[in-house]
């Protein structure tokens, strides 16, 4: 392959993972972002985010029954534990092994707004 479309090539990927991010992170910003909160949308991000907190709580432990759903008897957690691992590990990185004293629960929530955004940007 030649020099040139080696070039061509990477700023094609790099303009489609650009115009990707921007309809998934940048329009949505303020429906999502506010200053005392973020506004999840729909039940499994609030979910997500529930099973990202207990995991950072209990770092490197996931929850994998959950006794508040289906009441009075919980049931096993319905998703797979990759995804809310990920973005668990991603946050206690970046929160220097103590997330909620370093970022604060606003920080993380924050973090879990932009995962999915970034991850369906590089797909």
């Amino acid at each position: 392959m030649a020099k040139n479309e080696t070039l061509i090539y990477g700023i094609l990927i790099s303009a489609i993972f650009l115009l990707s991010f921007y309809l998934r992170g940048v329009l949505p910003y303020d429906s999502v972002f506010s200053t005392a909160y973020v506004r999840f949308g729909g039940n499994d991000p609030w979910y997500n985010m529930r099973l990202v907190d207990s995991t950072l709580y209990n770092f490197p432990d996931r929850i994998f029954y959950d006794a508040f759903t289906a009441y009075p008897i919980g049931k096993i957690v319905p998703f797979a534990p990759f995804f809310d691992y990920l973005l668990a590990c991603i946050i206690w990185i970046i929160g220097m092994g103590d997330p909620y004293v370093t970022l604060g629960q606003h920080g993380i929530d924050a973090i879990g707004a932009w995962y999915p955004a970034i991850l369906g940007a590089l797909i």
